[in-house]
């Protein structure tokens, strides 16, 4: 359909110019010129309307299904201009039948989309304007120039008008071509003799010179003598390309850049370029691309080397006078001597190359640095000459890197002709590849590293530790010599080390009794004798004497030197300590003391850590000497019959020498083979690592019933690796280990070090109250799972609910783990040792670490006092099975009773399954009490998707539903072992939708003053629950289709649970009148 006249009228208004328009609406699916539906009004242009005054005017595409246009007249057609008005909404290509047009004022396209002209135009006016206003303009096909005019582009933002390699500029070498506003002309015009042979003006914008371009034009004249930017470009991405039109920059145009936009292979310009008196910029716009420039330079004006590329400089010819600034890329010599002697270098960001890949010499004048820059050298014998350069400002903190020089003196850089070329603060800018920082300058003038090649570290040395051998490597020529000084400048006490090796070893150092230093002296060819860097060994320490210290409080670097009483009441950290003397050192409870080497005692000296003090050890090599004393608290122990499970944190300490009795059967060990006890007696050497028991006694050592027991180890303190022997064999997998450092132990660490022989459950042995006429707090093993970050307590009179062990266990802390596979050797380390945790024999702490878990905490409790405690988790790798990583049986040692997750043939305190979380799963419970009486579960506490989720608890005895997210339950029980009395549930269980399957009919009944339930399928059981969960009837229905339900029932609202035959599972709501 046709456009509305008044828009025909609006676009007349637009252009008033011309008297009358051949308008193209497109209403033709086919896009031919002489078909009359193309044109306004269905009216096709008659030959009055093609003439010089008249345009021809794209404006609309009404038939989508229009695709091309064709000039098909047969004949050459006549038009004032060409537009592509900005309601023509498509891009086209016109081509036509061996015809085309004749133009006499200019073509223009304001469309947004790019156009393409494939017939042959003849320019007939007074000058050709070809302007891509608002879209691309593209010309495929000759346009001829009968009367020589110029060539006009105009057009902004940086819009394309291209000429590809079928197109031919006509025009004699009176015809120019003007590029006057920032559009983008690219030139892919191949050679012929008609092209035009004027002048290329670009004034304002880009000229991009396409793989197939060749030029007939005179020259270039880029600029304007203004600062409008002004390009020129070699083009084509990849296809290598040369350019011999010279190129002369007009004056005073400060923005004019000659370069290649290519993003592999090399472009060349082989013309002459004349920078007049101009800073030119020679941009490579790619990384990946190289340009060259053979033709002579030219001119007063200077080079900036701009862009990510490479420019190579080919012409010894080359004469400009101004500064060579390289600000981005890469700049590189393609022979000796093209920049001239006169053209001072600025390096201002990018890289000065002596060649691809031979290096090329060359003189310039003054060097300058004033951004981060490289100079980079290439191969074979060649020389960098630059003027002095000490008077030249180099911009601060800025670094010349040069890279390449290999120490045969091959490619040399010399600045000035003696030593005074760079200032010292200049010398400290430049960099050499692979060397130290920092550069010297010879007599002569050359430029070299300084402190060639790359030496060992600086040691710092503890008292009676070893020194490193000092190495060096990276280094060009021969080591002649090795040599030590008492200060780092090797002015005083110089001593020659004849060594011509790369490495000094600690038997060629000796023993050292103070700071030295030491340095590797080099012979590097013709370059002569230069050193390398200095390395220092310290030897540092503070000595703490009456009441101060002399050099400082000790640090990872200082050795802490006690030498008179001290006590110590906040954290320490040295890199070795010694007690001399007879000084009297002792540490406050809670107070770590952390040393990466040996620690000393002096045998009149005495070094005490008070309890839940730490002595942390870095280093596993440290050998320690001399004793310290060690006190542990235990809990109370409640009678003659309590245990406390220890291990040693010194060395050869044994059983009898802390304990309040010697007696007989006081003390045990644990066979893990027969899974049993074994007596020991007070003289055995406790084994670090292994566990052991003591027995209380009454009235032994001072000691009494409900009390403490503070135990004193004298000894050595245990460091570094340390083994135990780890069993599993069939049913046998309990070990009794113990942490054998003087510090917390970190089980987690622990685990994951020795997961291939121990799972992560560990169990340690609790100390509660006697039991009283009133109730009681029974002795139990408390559980912590290192996969999961948790574990389960066994409460204390004081709280309900109990502290579950974290991860840290305390020094000499007994404990059991599990053997895995076959068992084997675990191994602790000092990677295992944290500070401060070291309190208490098992402490709370809630763990974020590791796998993905959702965990919640169950307690069983009565009102007297008793306390179990359960964990169940999802948690990323359990299974429904018993899990090694992720399940940990109960050990049932409480002797009133039990709480555990059933898995077949197994009960737990921890129980895993995997995620994702699934709100059908369940979990079997079940409990062993040995009084009867009223008992209580109840949530501990829960985390992560728990927050959001329903926890309820199904007692299977009672029928009973409980949401423990609400309430807790209680129940009474006989004295017994119940195995499956509860379930654990996620889902509502008065929830009306079905549990599985698909819903059947189901509906209730009343009939003669009875309520029926009725049921298109065989029912198998029923049970009803009221609103507080309870099952208040269950009926077995051997199938039937009706049911009376229980007419004693109070009026009210219940709930259904109906199983049918096919054991689908189906819940319906019951208001009882």
């Amino acid at each position: 359909m046709k456009k509305l006249i008044f828009l025909f009228v609006f676009y007349c208004f637009l252009f008033p110019a011309a008297s009358a328009q051949n308008n193209w609406d497109g209403d033709s699916a086919v896009g031919k010129f002489s078909f009359c539906n193309n044109w306004f009004g269905d009216n096709c242009p008659d030959g009055s309307n093609w003439t010089s005054s008249i345009d021809l005017r794209f404006v609309y595409r009404n038939n989508p299904s229009q695709s091309s246009m064709f000039l098909d007249f047969g004949h050459w057609k006549n038009v004032r201009s060409i537009f592509f008005q900005d309601t023509f909404n498509y891009a086209t290509i016109i081509d036509a039948d061996g015809n085309g047009m004749n133009f006499w004022f200019k073509i223009e396209n304001y469309s947004y989309f790019g156009q393409t002209i494939n017939f042959q135009l003849s320019a007939k006016g007074l000058v050709a304007e070809l302007n891509p206003i608002n879209g691309d303009l593209t010309f495929s096909s000759n346009i001829y120039n009968d009367g020589n005019i110029n060539y006009n582009v105009y057009g902004a933002n940086n819009k394309k008008v291209t000429f590809t390699s079928n197109c031919k500029l006509y025009g004699s070498s009176s015809a120019n071509f003007y590029l006057l506003d920032s559009s983008i002309v690219v030139m892919g015009i191949a050679n012929n003799t008609n092209n035009y042979r004027g002048i290329t003006y670009v004034q304002k914008g880009e000229l991009w010179l396409d793989s197939t371009v060749s030029l007939n034009s005179s020259s270039i004249q880029l600029g304007n003598g203004d600062s409008n930017i002004n390009k020129v470009y070699i083009s084509h991405a990849s296809t290598a390309t040369s350019v011999s039109t010279p190129i002369t920059v007009v004056g005073n145009s400060s923005n004019a850049t000659i370069g290649g936009i290519n993003t592999s292979n090399t472009h060349t310009f082989t013309g002459n370029i004349n920078l007049n008196n101009n800073t030119v910029n020679f941009d490579e716009v790619s990384a990946g691309g190289s340009l060259v420039c053979n033709g002579a330079i030219t001119g007063s004006g200077s080079i900036r080397k701009i862009g990510p590329g490479l420019i190579r400089f080919g012409s010894t010819s080359n004469n400009y006078t101004g500064a060579t600034q390289i600000s981005a890329g890469t700049l590189q010599l393609g022979a000796s001597q093209v920049i001239p002697n006169t053209s001072a270098i600025v390096l201002n960001g990018g890289t000065l190359s002596s060649g691809l890949s031979t290096g090329f010499s060359e003189t310039g004048s003054t060097l300058q640095l004033t951004a981060n820059s490289t100079i980079a050298l290439g191969t074979g014998n060649h020389t960098l000459q630059f003027a002095a350069s000490n008077s030249t400002t180099w911009t601060s903190s800025r670094i010349l890197t040069i890279t390449g020089w290999n120490g045969s003196c091959e490619g040399r850089i010399y600045i000035g002709t003696d030593s005074t070329g760079l200032t010292s603060t200049q010398l400290s800018q430049i960099t050499f590849q692979g060397y130290s920082a920092g550069a010297q300058i010879t007599s002569s003038g050359e430029i070299i590293p300084v402190n060639l090649g790359t030496m060992s570290s600086n040691q710092i040395v503890c008292k009676n530790s070893g020194i490193s051998d000092i190495t060096i490597s990276n280094y060009s020529g021969s080591v002649s010599k090795w040599q030590m000084a008492s200060n780092a400048t090797f002015t005083t006490g110089v001593t020659d080390i004849a060594n011509t090796s790369a490495s000094l070893t600690s038997a060629q150092i000796g023993t050292l009794t103070a700071t030295r230093y030491f340095r590797a002296v080099l012979i590097t060819g013709s370059c002569g004798t230069t050193y390398s860097n200095v390395v220092s060994v310290t030897i540092n320490a503070t000595t703490y004497a009456s009441g101060s210290w002399n050099n400082g409080n000790p640090s990872s670097s200082l050795m802490a030197v006690y030498s008179s009483n001290a006590t110590i009441s906040a954290d320490v950290t040295a890199c070795s300590c010694q007690i001399t003397g007879t000084a009297v050192v002792s540490v406050n409870a809670g107070i770590n003391v952390t040393v990466a080497g040996e620690v000393t005692v002096a045998t009149g000296a005495s070094f005490t850590f008070a309890n839940s003090a730490s002595l942390i050890q870095t280093d596993a090599s440290a050998t320690n000497s001399g004793s310290i004393n060690y006190y542990r608290n235990t809990p109370s122990l409640a009678n003659n019959y309590d245990f406390v499970y220890w291990g040693s944190p010194v060395g050869s300490a044994t059983l009898g020498s802390f304990w309040m009795t010697s007696g007989a059967s006081t003390f045990y060990s644990f066979n893990a083979s027969i899974n049993d006890w074994s007596i020991a007696t007070s003289g055995t050497t406790m084994t670090p690592g292994i566990g052991y028991i003591s027995r209380a006694l009454n009235g032994n050592g001072g000691w009494s019933p409900g009390n403490s027991w503070s135990a004193l180890y004298s000894g050595t303190p245990n460091n570094g690796n340390i083994s135990t022997a780890i069993y599993r064999g069939g049913s046998n997998y309990n070990n009794l280990i113990s942490n054998p450092y003087p510090s917390a132990l970190d089980l987690e660490q622990f685990y994951q070090d020795n997961n291939a022989v121990i799972t992560p459950n560990f169990y340690f042995w609790t100390h509660n109250t006697a039991i009283t006429v009133s109730g009681y707090t029974a002795n139990d093993y408390a559980a912590y799972n290192a996969l999961l970050g948790a574990g389960v307590g066994t409460g204390s009179t004081a709280v309900t609910g109990g502290a579950a062990p974290d991860r840290y266990v305390d020094a000499a802390q007994g404990f059991f783990c599990e053997g895995f596979n076959s068992g084997g050797t675990a191994t602790f380390s000092n990677s295992q040792r944290v500070s401060g945790s070291n309190n208490a024999f098992y402490r709370f702490n809630a763990s974020n670490r590791g796998i993905e878990k959702h965990r919640i905490w169950l307690n069983l409790t009565n009102s007297g006092g008793f306390y179990k405690q359960l964990l169940l988790a999802f948690a990323q790798g359990g299974t429904d099975e018993y899990d090694d990583l992720l399940d940990a049986r109960s050990m049932d040692s409480n002797p009133h009773g039990d709480f555990y997750s059933v898995i077949p043939n197994n009960r737990c305190v921890i129980q895993s399954v995997n995620v994702p979380f699934n709100a059908s799963k369940t979990f079997n419970l079940g409990c062993k009490v040995n009084q009867a009486g009223t008992y209580r579960i109840a949530l501990d506490h829960f985390d992560n998707l728990f927050q959001t989720e329903n926890i309820w608890l199904e007692d299977v005895e009672t029928g009973h539903f409980t949401d423990l997210k609400r309430n807790a339950y209680t129940f009474t029980a006989a004295a017994g072992d119940f195995s499956n009395r509860f379930i654990l549930r996620f889902q509502n269980p008065l929830s009306v939708q079905p549990t599985q399957g698909q819903t059947t009919t189901v509906y209730f009944s009343h009939q003669a003053g009875t309520d029926y339930l009725n049921a298109s399928l065989p029912m198998k059981q029923v049970r009803v629950f009221n609103m507080n969960g309870a099952v208040v009837q269950e009926v077995t229905a051997n199938g039937a289709l009706q049911l009376a339900m229980d007419q004693h029932l109070a009026s009210g609202f219940y709930m259904a649970e109906i199983q049918f035959e096919n054991e689908v599972v189906q819940r319906k709501k019951w208001i009882r009148p």
